[in-house]
């Protein structure tokens, strides 16, 4: 059957399957979203190219028997070319020929939730989110040096030790304030140009997290180890990445043993001002209830938290901080699985030199 006059230079990736589910073709588009060539796909079964998915296979087998037009809408496929995820809308329909079926795949790869994540309003509304923080950050303060202050003036005139210990206990929580404030300032002096290794980083969170307390939970990982470097500074990625992985750690930590948090790393890419950049993705999944279907558009706005004793600014100063990494940051959430995915650019060249 002669496709290419007609597939080959269409916008929609299209693959065309034999009964055996093997490949008889790929247009252009689809040898760009496969990273293959026709010559070396063709015959090869199609989970010989996409891993383990039996949802596409099920579907492909019911439209073979005869159910109509099947589609999967956005659907994660995972290519064994470079283990790594596309999102695609798939419309899958048999064709009948004189010498049996076939199927037709069509994909439209979704331009990603990095895109979305970079669009012009979302930075309107990071850019705003700053500014709250940044003001909150100076208007408690000098407050709260105050409060110090005649805290530690108080303890020096009491005269019981029940006294002494309330103002402990002021000034404890001044200083646990203060560090707060320190870090939602911290952002606007740091050097983000560092060579990070994100894998450490993640580490270094996952193990802190894990020792805190006695969690019952498990942390499975998932990490691509030919990651190349991020562009950033560390500390600040490490509290972001803190901020993400404590949430879902609360998330699951009233599940026991039945709670999991996944960590995974990946190549992926961005679109940025129309161009299509490497990143390096990093998902931290939870098996949680799910976030709240009415703060899910507000969830990065400051003091925005469905925790009875959260602050409401984790997320929005890990948005801030991915911003500032020229990345990207977006979830997806429902019962039983919340994604959060940061994008953040891999580290080129620096200062005239491969680093």
């Amino acid at each position: 059957m002669d496709c290419s006059r007609i597939l080959h230079n269409q916008s929609t990736c299209v693959v065309l399957l034999d009964r055996d589910y093997c490949v008889q073709y790929l247009n252009e588009s689809a040898e760009t979203l496969m990273n293959t060539s026709l010559n070396r796909a063709s015959g090869l079964q199609i989970s010989k190219l996409i891993l383990a998915d039996q949802q596409l296979l099920t579907a492909c087998k019911k439209v073979l028997e005869g159910s109509g037009e099947m589609r999967l809408r956005n659907h994660e496929l995972t290519l064994t070319s470079h283990v790594t995820e596309r999102q695609v809308d798939c419309i899958i329909n048999r064709i009948d020929l004189d010498d049996g079926a076939m199927l037709m795949l069509e994909l439209n790869e979704i331009e990603g939730v990095s895109k979305i994540a970079r669009d012009e309003e979302f930075l309107q509304r990071q850019q705003s989110n700053q500014a709250i923080i940044r003001g909150l950050a100076h208007e408690i303060r000098n407050p709260l040096g105050g409060i110090r202050g005649a805290a530690q003036l108080l303890a020096d005139e009491a005269g019981s030790e029940e006294i002494i210990e309330y103002t402990r206990i002021i000034i404890r929580e001044a200083d646990r304030l203060t560090n707060l404030v320190n870090r939602m300032q911290s952002q606007t002096r740091a050097d983000l140009e560092q060579r990070v290794n994100i894998h450490q980083v993640i580490e270094h969170v996952r193990q802190l997290v894990m020792a805190d307390g006695e969690p019952l939970f498990k942390m499975e990982i998932d990490y691509d180890p030919s990651l190349p470097a991020v562009t950033g500074n560390q500390d600040l990625l490490t509290q972001a990445i803190m901020n993400v992985l404590r949430n879902a750690a609360e998330a699951v930590e009233a599940m026991g043993v039945t709670g999991v948090i996944q960590l995974r790393t990946r190549i992926d890419y961005m679109v940025v001002e129309g161009a299509r950049k490497q990143v390096v993705r990093v998902d931290i999944i939870d098996n949680g209830e799910g976030i709240d279907g009415d703060l899910e558009t507000r969830i990065f706005d400051p003091m925005v938290t469905g925790k009875s004793n959260g602050t409401g600014l984790g997320l929005p100063i890990t948005a801030e901080i991915v911003t500032q990494h020229n990345g990207a940051l977006d979830f997806q959430s429902k019962p039983g699985q919340t994604v959060f995915r940061l994008f953040l650019p891999v580290h080129l060249q620096l200062q005239g030199q491969q680093l």
